[in-house]
Parts: C-alpha cells; structure tokens; sequence
C-alpha cells in the first residue's frame, strides 16, 4: 500500500466557519463530511497566526524562535534545509504543491518536485504566478484576479461576475485534479493544496454570493476586556476599530460566501480521489495558517491570539483500517504536522521538531497537556504582541508591549468574553500558565523578554524577523 498524503490549506480561514464545529449559519456538507470521517481536534492552533511565519512553521516543523519569523517578513530568504518536504522526496515521494507557498523567493521549491504556483505577487524576475498565466491563456483579456485589482487585505467585497471556473479557488482544485492524473503511479505522493481564498479580497463568485447577501449570520463578539479597541475607523484594512456597520455585515457574508465556495471545490478533489481508490487508504489533512479576526472585539486580520484568529481548522483523516475518528481536545499546533507525516512514511523524526507526531499523541495523551504560540505586530495603528499557551480548557496571553495579561476559559467562554486574570479563583492557573511563557522565553536569553529575576518585562516586542541563534 502506498503511504500517500494530502495536505489541504486555506489562508485565513476561521476555525468556527465550518458546520462540523457547531457553525449552524454557514453551509459546509464536503468538510463536515471529511470531519465525520477524521479526527477534529477542536483544540487546533497556529504557533504563529500570522502567513509567512505560519507556513515556515509547517515546512521546518520548528517553533518561530527557530525558523526566526515572529511576522511577515518579505526580504528575508528561506534557506531552511531538510524541510519536511525535500525528507519526503529524497525517501522516494513525489512531492507536489498546488496553490499558495508564500516562499522567498517567490519560485523556491524546498523540496517540491512540481511547484505550480498561485501568487499575488511577481516574482523576483517579474514572472507572475502559473494562475495567472493560465488565466491569461484561458480567459478574455479583461477578466483580472480580483488581488491584483485591489489591495489584499481590503473589507470591500467585489463578488466574481466571471466565470467561476475562472476563479483562483477553482484553478487550484482543477490542477490538483490534473497532477494526479499525470503522477507517477510507481511512487506514493504527497501533495499540498493550497488556497488563497477566504483571505481577502473578499470575491466569492455570484452563485455564493447570492446566497449568503441576505443570509442571517452572527456578528461579532466583543469582550469585557476591548473597550480601547472600540473606536470608529474608515481604514479600508483595519487591524483595529469599527467599521461601517453595513460594510462589515458584507464583508462577513461575503467571507462565508468565500468558504462555501472552498467547500465545493474540496468535496471535487475528494470526490476524485474516491473515484481514483486513492482515498480511503490515504492520510488526508484540511487545515489553515492563521484564522481571521473578522470584527470580533473590534479587530480584523491575523496575528493577535485570539480564537478568531489564532485557532484553526485542524481535520486529520487516518487510512481507514487505523480506524481513528471522532472529537478531541487535546491541544494541537501546526507544529505537528511535520512530524505526523514523517512518522506515517515510516521516517525518522529530528530532534529540533517541536512538535508531537499525531499518531503518537493519541496512542499516549500524556504527551501533551498545552501548546504554546506567539506572534508581534507594530505599525502605525496598534503595538501588540507576545505569547500564549492553550490547555484543553485554559488560554493564557501575555501582551508583553503593553504588559497585560488575560486568562480565558474556553469550555465555559468560548468566544473569550470575559478576562478571569484578575480572578482569585483561577490565580494558580494563571500562575502555572504564566511560568510557561516565563519557561520559553527563559531559553530564548537574546529576546530579553524576562528580567534578571526571571520576571515578565513590559514594553518588549520582537522584530518580525531575527536570526535564529
């Protein structure tokens, strides 16, 4: 049997959007039916809900101390060597990227054999994406991609009056399809497929615009601790604010839309592997890098860590004689991916992996008992950042700029409403949870974020990127 993986990302994507985790607004029946055959893990982040960090994160299998992206950085290069990838390739896989890599420079494979690439970007010798080329040659000249039209991270929605076909969310699924077809058949595979999408622009077509326009779905929520963020703003890619109401409801129906359409166009590709006999024997993945805040507590985008942004989709369909399935809480990073798919082929797993194989995690829950992630942002709206840690019912945040901590109970608080920092009677759970972050920064001495006394310091942010010592 051959030991084929199928790693399945979105950019942006919220791990609440989805019917299979209690979403009753939005309409997800390929991902709900994915999830009924996998493990979900509800308990799912990002060590770092940001892009480029994030996907460093995945293809290295270290923690953003390591790789030494904390934010998007687009001037550094990535000489990561022995990435998961070029592992699986030199033990004898095919290895395959479909869609968004977020690498520089923009056309590094890093282990991929076959890199057809979606971009918003031009590469360094002015060569667009192979979307974009193929768009060129198979569309009229004056359908654009929408990202190229617009900035983005925009909360305009300009729906895709095209034709759907045309859409990047569906190239990526249609070359999918068409590098299957043309594998190797003498080797096992392991092919990313990557989507833009939800990731603004916001340009479902208009058959899944049309059906979320008028739809009722959820606002935002706000916590007991956000008040400074409650501000009117008119930026067009907020970090923080509020938005004009009627354009938030938009951008929010238009963001449902945005996965709708992505569940479509998984339930194809799956629906093909099924047909191909490639699927019940497969490990298959659906993930994102980052989630996206989308209003909640009056902040937009990625980076901050909490739920709407930091939590992600995290489905993991096992062969099907392993017969694993069903929910889980055990805390869970994309951390792990890495090692889970070394383990699967049978390969050995190095040492500076932070991250637990699946496979073993579940066999001994012990294990693991929380995860661990970070990420720093400063422009000129807002200086947050620092580090949090996720137990199966806890969140700790630390906000090393502004000194701040809060504590969530996510069983009984979900959307993190209300801050318990200050509570007595979770003052030891703060306690452990703080001397975690205390813990990771005590090993990290060059980011100086503990005093001489091993206390927390406030006012310290880290770069977007530093070399790793």
């Amino acid at each position: 049997m051959q030991k084929n993986i199928f790693f399945i990302m979105a950019d942006q994507f919220r791990a609440d959007c989805v019917g299979y985790d209690g979403n009753k607004y939005i309409v997800t029946p390929n991902l709900n039916q994915l999830a009924s055959d996998s493990v979900f893990f509800k308990r799912g982040y990002s060590p770092c809900p940001v892009c480029v960090p994030a996907r460093a994160c995945c293809i290295t299998g270290m923690k953003p101390s390591k790789t030494g992206f904390f934010n998007n950085d687009f001037t550094v290069s990535w000489d990561f060597k022995n990435t998961v990838v070029e592992r699986l390739r030199n033990s004898g896989y095919q290895t395959i990227n479909i869609g968004k890599n977020h690498f520089k420079p923009v056309r590094a494979h890093l282990g991929y054999e076959i890199n057809q690439l979606y971009e918003t970007g031009l590469s360094e010798d002015g060569i667009s994406s192979d979307y974009h080329k193929w768009l060129k040659d198979n569309g009229p000249s004056y359908i654009k991609d929408t990202a190229m039209d617009m900035n983005r991270n925009s909360w305009l929605v300009r729906p895709w009056t095209a034709p759907k076909e045309l859409h990047p969310t569906e190239w990526t699924i249609t070359e999918a399809i068409e590098q299957i077809k043309r594998r190797d058949p003498s080797r096992p595979v392991f092919m990313k497929v990557s989507f833009h999408r939800p990731h603004p622009p916001i340009d479902p077509p208009e058959l899944y615009w049309d059906m979320y326009k008028d739809a009722e779905i959820p606002g935002p929520v706000i916590g007991d601790w956000a008040p400074k963020f409650d501000r009117d703003t008119d930026c067009l890619i907020p970090f923080e604010g509020r938005i004009n109401d009627k354009m938030l409801c938009r951008a929010r129906r238009g963001y449902y839309a945005q996965i709708e359409h992505i569940d479509s166009q998984i339930g194809r590709f799956l629906d093909f592997l099924k047909a191909q006999k490639l699927y019940d024997d497969a490990l298959i993945v659906f993930t994102a890098d980052h989630g996206e805040l989308l209003g909640d507590h009056n902040m937009f985008r990625k980076g901050p860590p909490f739920e709407g942004s930091s939590r992600i989709p995290f489905i993991v369909k096992f062969p099907d004689g392993m017969k694993m399935n069903g929910r889980e809480n055990i805390p869970v990073s994309l951390l792990d991916f890495a090692p889970t798919f070394l383990d699967y082929a049978g390969l050995h797993i190095p040492d500076e992996y932070d991250g637990i194989s699946l496979f073993r995690l579940l066999s001994n829950r012990k294990l693991r008992s929380f995860v661990v992630g970070e990420s720093y942002r400063k422009n000129k709206q807002v200086t947050t950042g620092g580090m949090f840690v996720v137990s199966e019912r806890f969140k700790y945040i630390w906000n090393s700029w502004e000194g701040e901590e809060l504590l969530f109970d996510l069983i009984g608080d979900p959307y993190e409403l209300c801050n318990l920092s200050l509570s007595d009677k979770f003052k030891n759970i703060l306690l452990q949870m703080r001397n975690i972050v205390i813990e990771e920064y005590a090993i990290r001495p060059m980011d100086k974020m503990i005093d001489e006394y091993g206390k927390l310091i406030k006012g310290r942010i880290l770069p977007h990127y530093r070399r790793p010592s």
